[in-house]
């Protein structure tokens, strides 16, 4: 009966849990911070004693029409551990591996800008795991499976699946296996369900909101001291050392407290409800005299009070207290230190993530025991994410050991723990073990289970001590695989442990190494390890990520706990395949030269197989060709090279050999092959859509993922405008949802007429012919191209660019009003390239109905394209530019003035139709209906010049290595509640921005956004304080992700306030993604800033090291900034009092500079920079050198920069600058800052730096001007 009583009031406990705000502990958003939608959501679970694994299924849907990465992000229960996530690519479901964790990360990005399938999953701080996940299709679902073991331990020692604020879902569906004798189903509410005589739950909802969470109570049986679980030399043992019984020790009073409120922004849910607990709980503890601190970013003493009225006005005064700002831990420990006190307790409300400063825990809790009045360390944590690690060494750092325990607990409970003692640093022995973990008892109340894993030596009976006190107890079979695994993660957690208190370096290095060994090892994810899923085989080969040796899958099957072998899977032999013609050796090789010289990859990365194929194929055809001895010793020593993986060296060789005339045609040419087998493998699958009226599988050439990745590449390369973007999007989608009837219907509306298919058919029979004979073309004009590379250079000229059109497809001819200035062959020319429409528009953006003879129809077919308006009939100023504030091409902003010569230029390139639009889906055919021909010709005559100009010119720029002069986009660069927070910031109607921006914060506390808006409000006001707490809640909510923190440090080094916080998010940005050189450049610049010379210079140092081969001319800006440091030194004679012992060989800097650097923190994008002098010249990606001095180093287009624009002795005052958002990707909207950096002989480094956000695709954002 007492034992009965007792589960009884442990479940009174439970069910008696104070109700805080909802927090959904999982949820998938998009990279910009907008949701998508959870359909479905599935769990297995398999409840084996004390220990339990979870396997979940969700189903998430973009309703987007375009193409996002998402970012999935779960909280996990206390003492649980993910081991499997993966990811359902096209029909099959590809398995994450374990990696280690920077690694993982650079294979995940590189794939994300080949816009494959990549997915990362990791810790990102506590027990919160981040995974970003790329693609998720337009209107499309993504199917992901994560599953994690836990140990069920602690007084509330019961099973919890977290549904509570889950949406609305489709579909729910719980499937528990579970022993009758172990778990009760008499708590689960609403959740009802049937159970079989093999002891399974199963519980299925549709269109179901949770609004409880699954809960199963543990069942307390009878055994003398505990119970344990054994499989062969394993053992898992949950005991209870201390009862009611043998507890000798007297309550303990809390007389003196001090109350430290955790008011960070991530305890902006439930700090209210934290208010009103302590109101309650404070008058039962009976507390004499209380002390009442605030910290986050800041140290706050709120007041002190002696008396329950008093208490009560103390917590009133904090309801007013906005939650902001990132958690400062030990700060707050440096302000309790200062104080002169009797004896006290401390109680810390905290979820203990510590997001600034230090965050060892070894380190807090050592600087917290320097405290010599505190007496004991409480700790209750308000919310499901916390950092168990950190909580449980700051509670044992009084003179006796506290608690970490949920706020939400019932009063009755958290007063027990609160008066109880604590067990601490007993020491554990098991006897007849190799090994056992934990070796003393951390913190335990009476009545509290703890487990312990040991590897027996004997089968002796499991006897386990606990300091004097000896539990002899029995065994029952466990699950092989579940308790291997948690065995596995007790030798992780002593290693960690391990690491965190050693000193010794080698020491830490050597615990890191096998941390990260024996987690991919067993499959148990780590701190230091990531869950990475390419798409293929080779792409793990490509990053030699070992999948020979790999560990079994543990999953849930309709029986249970089952696993996936997979051991040896790389050794079975593949599935014959009919084999393919090989690619012509020169080809290969082209590629291959192109990726090492042009893309900076390495050389595994850019072999299309082995290397000792490759070498074998290269001496083949070699020695076909009879080749000379000179040039046989310059093919061993390039062949030489690739066999030795030496990529800087074999770089080096080709730069010497291979000019960028030479690599920028090459690339070229082949990029236009690719374009031409791109478009005629769409146009055979449109036709067998269109015409053949078969299904989608059946008219695919390949794999969908592989269809719409070939076409999303050359698409990618051409830069296609937005409206074409979505077109192409929204046609994507309908094939990967395998939906042939809207398939069918769409390009009914965009493909010619039925009289059109005998061309169609033509041109498909002919399609092996012309593929052969684009091929044979394309090495011609690379030929030829290598032998005009000086007579281009000297004429500045180039040879036209490839069409992509169909051969047989007519120029039609429409006479265009020619410019006054231009010359006759020009104006021939023009004219014969404006008049073939752009192929894609006449693809995707015309409706062809089966009534040709009706003229509106025909009109609407030849209709402008959206990007392009209406103009009045000026011939010259229509060809350059639509008229000032209309939505214009998305490309390079024009000067006030213009050489005559480059209006010649301009016009010569903005003849040509854009490439993409050329290649897209052109099923078109001739034009053999003479109706239709005067029809066009007829509305051809009719329109003016601008609205027939090509829309994406700078398309042409790009691939002809010209640049078109237009005006930008007279649009805002921003969208949503930001657009309207800044039209009223710019109204100056400070007070309405103010409240729009608090009701928006306050509704999506965590939106990246609302936060900017709250900052840049609060600047307006000149309350920089609060601001720089507004822009350090970034770095509370998003800790892990490298581009918030370096945003977040941008903000406060642009309000020149809180300098340690800027410096201590750049240092872990740093130490979180080291491959990104403008981390390393801001933080040499802030500690320059803030006076620590010999930190910036040690920075830039470090830095050089490192190779960045995404980022061009990155090594050079940073020795230029190193340069500028190091001058500047020397000038005011520090160089060798900071640098005693050194000596340093730089370009010392004689001139003054002008550096401007543009970063941005958003992948897999473009966003351009453009600079105008006082002279109204214009630099930017294609023309990137000023007249009047200065040039752009390079043009990063795959996210992130820097792109750096340098002058010498500027002299053309002011400077005007811009950032264009080219290219948007899958990441949505781009924050980033320009960094103005002066440098003046008698004056020294100037720096300023100016924040920006755009967030629509195509628009340009004014980043002020420069003066002198």
């Amino acid at each position: 009966m007492k034992k009965l009583a007792a589960f009884f009031t442990l479940l009174t406990l439970l069910l008696s849990q104070t109700g805080f705000a909802t927090e959904s502990r999982l949820s998938l958003t998009a990279s910009d911070g907008t949701g998508l939608e959870l359909h479905q959501f599935e769990a297995r679970v398999v409840l084996d004693g004390f220990l339990a694994f979870t396997e979940l299924e969700m189903v998430f849907y973009n309703p987007e029409n375009r193409r996002r990465e998402g970012r999935f992000q779960i909280i996990l229960p206390d003492n649980a551990a993910i081991s499997r996530f993966a990811m359902k690519i096209g029909e099959r479901l590809q398995e994450g591996e374990i990696v280690e964790k920077q690694l993982a990360r650079r294979a995940y990005e590189d794939f994300l800008h080949r816009r494959q399938d990549p997915a990362l999953l990791e810790t990102d701080s506590g027990n919160r795991f981040n995974a970003r996940i790329f693609p998720i299709e337009p209107k499309s679902e993504k199917r992901l499976i994560l599953s994690y073991s836990q140990r069920l331990a602690g007084l509330e020692s019961e099973y919890v699946l977290p549904l509570k604020g889950l949406p609305q879902l489709k579909h729910l569906a719980i499937k528990v296996f579970y022993d009758r004798d172990s778990f009760s189903t008499t708590q689960l509410g609403e959740l009802t369900g049937t159970v079989s005589k093999r002891e399974v739950l199963s519980i299925d909802k549709r269109n179901y909101q949770p609004t409880v969470d699954f809960r199963m109570p543990y069942q307390l049986k009878s055994s003398q001291g505990g119970i344990s679980m054994q499989s062969g030399q394993l053992v898992a043992a949950r005991i209870i050392p201390f009862t009611e019984a043998t507890s000798t020790t007297a309550k303990q009073g809390l007389d003196n407290l001090i109350l430290l409120m955790d008011t960070s922004a991530s305890q902006a849910p439930y700090l209210a409800d934290s208010l009103k607990r302590l109101e309650t709980l404070l008058p039962q503890l009976k507390v004499g005299t209380l002390q009442l601190y605030t910290f986050d970013q800041r140290v706050k003493k709120v007041g002190t009070a002696d008396n329950l009225t008093a208490h009560k006005a103390l917590i009133g005064q904090l309801q007013q207290h906005k939650a902001l700002g990132a958690s400062r831990l030990e700060a707050a420990i440096n302000a309790l230190s200062a104080l002169k006190l009797q004896k006290s307790r401390l109680l810390l409300i905290s979820d203990t993530v510590v997001t600034a400063g230090e965050t060892s825990a070894t380190a807090l809790a050592a600087q917290l025991k320097t405290i010599p009045w505190l007496d004991r360390v409480d700790i209750l944590i308000p919310s499901y994410h916390s950092d168990k690690q950190i909580a449980r060494s700051l509670a044992k750092a009084g003179k006796s050991p506290g608690i970490v325990a949920p706020l939400a607990l019932s009063d009755a409970h958290i007063i027990r723990k609160l008066t109880s003692p604590v067990y601490a640093d007993m020491p554990i022995k098991v006897s007849g073990s190799n090994w056992f973990w934990p070796e003393k008892v951390e913190a335990l109340q009476t009545n509290e289970p703890l487990i312990v894993f040991a590897e027996m030596s004997s089968n002796l009976p499991i006897t386990i001590s606990v300091g004097d006190k000896v539990l002899s107890l029995t065994s029952k079979p466990a699950n092989p695989i579940l308790l291997k695994r948690e065995w596995v993660r007790a030798r992780l957690d002593k290693l960690l442990d391990m690491e965190d208190k050693t000193q010794d370096k080698d020491l830490k290095s050597a615990f890191h190494n096998e941390i990260i060994n024996l987690s991919v090892k067993e499959r148990v994810l780590s701190p230091y390890t990531s869950l990475l899923v390419l798409e293929t085989e080779d792409d793990y080969r490509r990053y030699k990520i070992d999948r020979k040796g790999l560990a079994d899958i543990l999953t849930i099957g309709v029986d249970g706990l089952t696993v996936i072998k997979r051991a040896g899977v790389e050794n079975e032999r593949p599935t014959p395949e009919v084999a393919k013609p090989a690619e012509d050796i020169e080809k290969v090789v082209q590629r291959f030269v192109i990726c090492i010289l042009q893309e900076r990859k390495e050389i595994e990365t850019c072999l299309p197989g082995s290397k000792e194929a490759f070498v074998a194929r290269f001496r083949e055809a070699m020695e076909k060709e009879r080749p000379s001895e000179h040039d046989r010793q310059e093919v061993e020593k390039f062949l030489a090279l690739i066999v030795q993986g030496n990529t800087e060296e074999l770089f080096e060789y080709l730069s010497n050999r291979v000019s960028a005339a030479q690599l920028s045609e090459m690339s070229k040419v082949l990029e236009e092959a690719t374009s031409r087998r791109v478009g005629k493998s769409l146009q055979r699958f449109v036709i067998c859509i269109r015409q053949e009226r078969k299904e989608i599988e059946a008219c695919l050439p390949e794999s969908k993922e592989a269809f719409v990745a070939s076409i999303r590449e050359v698409m990618e390369k051409e830069r296609s405008s937005e409206h074409d973007r979505q077109e192409i999007e929204e046609f994507f989608a309908l094939i990967v949802q395998g939906n042939t009837e809207e398939l069918f219907e769409y390009l009914s509306n965009r493909v010619p007429a039925a009289r059109r298919s005998e061309r169609l058919e033509e041109n498909a029979s002919r399609s092996s012919v012309a593929e052969s004979e684009a091929d044979d073309e394309a090495e011609t004009e690379l030929q030829m191209a290598t032998r005009e590379d000086s007579a281009e250079l000297e004429t500045g000229s180039a040879p036209p660019a490839p069409t992509l059109a169909l051969r047989d497809a007519p120029a039609l001819s429409a006479p265009a009003p020619a410019p006054m200035e231009e010359r006759p062959q020009a104006q021939t020319e023009e004219r014969r390239m404006m008049a073939a429409p752009p192929r894609q528009e006449r693809l995707m953006t015309r409706s062809r109905g089966a009534a040709d003879d009706d003229a509106e129809r025909r009109a609407a077919r030849m209709g402008r394209h959206r990007d392009v308006p209406a103009a009045p009939p000026a011939p010259t100023a229509a060809l350059r530019a639509p008229a000032t504030g209309a939505s214009a091409p998305r490309s390079a902003p024009a000067p006030m003035a213009e050489h005559p010569q480059a209006q010649t230029e301009e016009r010569r390139v903005m003849t040509a139709p854009p490439r993409q639009e050329r290649m897209m889906m052109d099923s078109r055919g001739a034009a053999d209906d003479d109706d239709d021909r005067a029809a066009e010709e007829e509305m051809a005559a009719s329109r003016p010049a601008a609205a027939m100009a090509p829309p994406p010119a700078r398309l042409m720029a790009r691939s002809a290595g010209r640049a078109a002069q237009e005006k930008p986009r007279q649009i805002s660069p921003w969208i949503g509640k930001y657009a309207e927070f800044r039209a009223l910031l710019d109204k100056a109607d400070i007070k309405a921005a103010g409240n729009f921006a608090q009701q928006w914060h306050q509704k999506e506390l965590a939106n990246v956004m609302a936060l900017i808006a709250l900052g840049e409000w609060y600047e307006k006001t000149g309350d920089t304080a609060q601001a720089a707490r507004a822009y350090g809640s970034l770095i509370d909510y998003f800790p892990a992700r490298a581009d918030i923190r370096r945003w977040a440090a941008e903000r406060l080094l642009s309000i020149n306030t809180e300098s340690w916080l800027s410096i201590d998010s750049l240092k872990k940005a740093v130490e979180q993604r080291p491959d990104h050189p403008s981390g390393h450049y801001l933080l040499a610049i802030a500690y320059w800033e803030a006076g620590q010379y010999k930190k910036a210079v040690e920075t830039l140092q470090a830095a050089l090291e490192r190779d960045y081969p995404r980022f061009k001319a990155a090594k050079r800006m940073l020795a230029e900034t190193l340069a500028l440091m190091l001058t500047r030194l020397e000038q005011q004679q520090q160089l060798g009092a900071i640098f005693p012992d050194k000596s340093f060989n730089w370009k010392k800097a004689t001139q003054r500079q002008l550096r401007l650097l543009l970063m941005w923190e958003t992948d897999a994008n473009d966003v351009d920079f453009h600079i105008y002098d006082n002279q109204q010249h214009h630099a930017y990606y294609s023309q990137k050198r000023l007249p009047s001095g200065g040039s752009l180093y390079a043009d990063i287009r795959t996210g992130y920069g820097p792109e750096c624009f340098s002058i010498s002795e500027p002299k053309a005052f002011p400077y005007r600058i811009q950032a264009h958002y080219y290219n948007m990707g899958p990441m949505g909207y781009g924050m980033g800052v320009l960094h103005v950096l002066k440098y003046e002989p008698k004056t020294g480094l100037n720096s300023e730096f100016r924040p920006f956000v755009v967030m629509k695709d195509g628009a340009y954002v004014e980043l002020g001007k420069v003066n002198e």
